[in-house]
């Protein structure tokens, strides 16, 4: 039995639909973000009844870039990487497929060739994502985080929203079906399965986006990669950013990698409505090859001790000229999370580098005196300054 939300009566697929205008909605609060219409020129893409044929025509304008919404991105982030993809921080990203690494993949194109998603349930959550107002939601996060990270500066930021495969597990299990790429100055990338849960945490992931694309854009901005010392100041400045933004958040810095409360209901329904007793069994296909989901989960971040975060100080303190993004990422996120992707252990547990980021560079905020947007344009060099003790 189908538990999922009925659609609301004016939202219908239609094969016979083709992508309609690249016009944007801007959003007026401080007239510096742009939500861009990409459900509007997904959505005749993910519609129930095409064969492989008519799917591949109706997308082939995102794909090739002449739709207008892709060409705009396409431009953004071609503007925002002129050093290189190092130079913004990605490939430390996609080296633990956390953070908009599944974004860059793009893996079947979010799922719209994936032979094991169910088109009925694209409909309902590209359905759902337009009556939750994601789009919306997005834009006044991030001219909340603009506020708090460049007042009165003339940055903008431009959104694009992306449906979350639900026969994608990486996506599903371990990145609880969120995900938001602000690596790219300007450009943020967001990702999202529409849980209510997974909508009352679009606000702190898109903040934390926000923050890191503003941070890297100032730092690094002739596009040489970035170091871990880079890394940490501009996690650190992200994650208090969440703080400031949301207030009622006990750990700011976990916030982006908790899953919402309903989110095993969420993956239940999932289930429930392809056929199948839990997600555990759902069909996933991974770059061709079908398997079933399985449980694979990545843990949710610990609360550290004293010792905890001496212990990942240390560990950072010896390694902060690194560059290696596979190293990086393990500082960052922890072992167990690059692990998945090949990469060799740095003896850090998972997401100790985030939250030594968070306490270091709130005790130099606190020790100096300093207002966000100044720590964002502080060096890391003295950013991080006596952080060690």
């Amino acid at each position: 039995m189908a538990l999922l939300p009925p659609l609301p009566p004016a939202f219908a697929f239609n094969s016979s639909h083709r992508p309609t205008g690249g016009g944007t909605l801007v959003v007026p609060m401080n007239g510096r973000v742009t939500s861009h219409p990409t459900l509007d020129a997904l959505g005749p893409a993910f519609a129930p009844g095409l064969t492989a044929r008519e799917r591949l025509e109706v997308a082939r304008p995102l794909l090739d870039g002449s739709h207008p919404v892709m060409a705009a991105f396409a431009m953004a982030a071609r503007d925002a990487t002129r050093g290189g993809l190092d130079g913004c921080g990605i490939a430390v990203r996609v080296a633990a497929r956390h953070d908009g690494g599944t974004i860059a993949e793009a893996q079947q194109f979010f799922g719209c060739f994936n032979p094991t998603r169910r088109p009925e349930l694209s409909a309902w959550q590209f359905a759902a994502m337009r009556e939750a107002d994601l789009s919306a939601i997005a834009a006044r996060a991030a001219s909340t985080a603009l506020d708090l990270v460049d007042p009165g500066g003339h940055r903008t930021v431009g959104i694009w929203l992306y449906p979350v495969d639900h026969a994608n597990a990486h996506s599903m299990l371990r990145l609880h079906g969120l995900e938001a790429w602000g690596d790219l100055g300007g450009v943020v990338a967001l990702q999202a399965w529409p849980s209510p849960g997974t909508v009352r945490r679009v606000g702190p992931v898109v903040t934390r986006a926000v923050a890191l694309g503003v941070r890297g854009a100032l730092a690094w901005p002739d596009g040489r990669p970035p170091t871990l010392a880079d890394h940490l100041a501009r996690e650190g400045i992200a994650s208090h950013a969440v703080g400031a933004a949301f207030p009622a958040l006990e750990h700011p810095w976990a916030a982006p990698f908790t899953p919402a409360p309903d989110w095993d209901d969420a993956l239940r329904i999932v289930a429930t409505t392809i056929g199948v007793a839990s997600y555990a069994e759902v069909r996933v296909n991974t770059y061709g090859t079908v398997l079933l989901a399985g449980d694979d989960r990545y843990p949710s971040p610990p609360v550290p001790d004293a010792d905890d975060l001496a212990y990942a100080r240390a560990v950072l303190l010896d390694d902060l000229s690194a560059r290696d993004p596979a190293r990086i990422a393990g500082y960052l996120y922890g072992d167990l999370i690059v692990a998945h992707s090949g990469h060799p252990p740095v003896g850090m547990s998972p997401f100790a580098g985030l939250t030594a980021a968070h306490a270091m560079v709130g005790e130099s905020i606190t020790r100096r005196g300093l207002d966000l947007a100044s720590a964002c344009r502080m060096p890391a060099a003295d950013l991080l300054d006596g952080a060690f003790g």
